[in-house]
This record gives structure tokens, sequence and C-alpha cells, in this order.
């Protein structure tokens, strides 16, 4: 389970509302033993979440042939190609919902959360797709 694009893009939107106006605010975690289902859920990992030293992912797609043209997985902090999707919006940000964007013509980096594995993997075989996914263990 990850977190919902709508979600992200709302929250971000009201962090951004509040910084215009010059608001001070701040946030807290509510004890798990009060709120055990939101404890666990902010456990899981979402996308962006990992990250690959570039030296390495060079190395791989050397000796791959293949050269990503999209990122699918990042976060503005993390990407490795200049295209890239994100669930957090920033100015550089293709789009926020990877799954729904268009693969034709795109050789993606992907490095999805371990639940969406075979969602990703169901993509790519259904658009026909050449692509990198990097998967941790």
């Amino acid at each position: 389970m990850s977190c919902s694009p709508a979600l992200c893009k709302l929250v971000y939107q009201i962090l951004e509302f509040l910084e215009n106006l010059k608001i001070q605010f701040s946030t807290f975690t509510i004890p798990g033993k009060n709120n055990r289902e939101a404890e666990s859920l902010s456990r899981l990992s979402t996308s962006g979440d990992y990250d690959i030293l570039k030296e390495i992912l060079s190395e791989a797609l050397q000796e791959l042939s293949i050269s990503p043209t999209i990122d699918f997985s990042p976060n503005g902090m993390n990407c490795k190609c200049r295209r890239f999707y994100s669930l957090i919006w920033d100015q550089w940000v293709q789009g926020q919902d990877e799954m729904k964007a268009n693969w034709k013509n795109e050789t993606p980096l992907l490095y999805p959360p371990m639940l969406l594995i075979q969602r990703v993997l169901n993509k790519v075989m259904k658009d026909q797709n050449k692509a990198v996914m990097i998967v941790t263990h």
C-alpha cells in the first residue's frame, strides 16, 4: 500500500498555502497505542523512499546497454533522469501517477515499493516496453 497521489497532492497544496501566508505550523505523532492503523501505515515504504548510488546504476546501465528516458520512481531529490514522475509535486515533475502515464516510446527507470512490483511488471508487459526495474530484497 502506498500513499494516494491525490492525498499527497492535497497535503503539499496545504503546506504551500500555509507557507505563502507565512503561517507557522507544526506536526506531531499520535502514539501507536492510540493510533495503531495510522502508525503501521506510516512505516510502509512509498515511491521515492529508496535510492541507488549513481556509480552503481551507471555501471549496470552500461552493462545492459540501456539508457532510461524517464524516471518513474523518484522524488525530486533522488531522480536519475532529467524527466521524472513523483507523488510529491515540484516544478520539474512530469506528473504524479506513473501508472496512468503513457509509457509508449519511453524506457522507464523503475524503483517501485515492494507492494507495487507486480502492478508495475504488469504495466511493462501490457505496454510492451523495454524498462529498467530496480528491486530491493
